[in-house]
């Protein structure tokens, strides 16, 4: 879902899922000030595998990504916070 179409569904009012892979707080601070500029209420859902359950699956896949890369971008991670949204749920962390 593009900007212009998240924006659609705010100015009409309408209930909507958006899913994105917004591992840093700054990208995902883009996304819900959006939302926060139409008085939306931001509820995150947060999911996170477990690290060997990642690279298990990045095995499979038929264009695999570099496992340093996926070790990058754990380092860089930066799970929401309660501060972020009206309410936060937290999903896949048990290992």
């Amino acid at each position: 879902m593009g900007r212009e179409a998240c924006r659609e569904h705010l100015r009409a009012g309408r209930d909507f899922a958006f899913n994105a892979t917004n591992t840093m707080r700054q990208t995902r601070k883009r996304w819900i000030d959006l939302c926060a500029d139409y008085h939306a209420r931001i509820d995150l859902v947060y999911l996170e595998p477990p690290l060997s359950v990642i690279l298990q699956q990045n095995e499979r896949r038929l264009q695999r990504i570099p496992t340093q890369v996926i070790h990058r971008l754990v380092e860089k991670l930066e799970p929401p916070t309660w501060t972020e949204a009206h309410s936060l749920t937290l999903a896949g962390q048990e290992e």
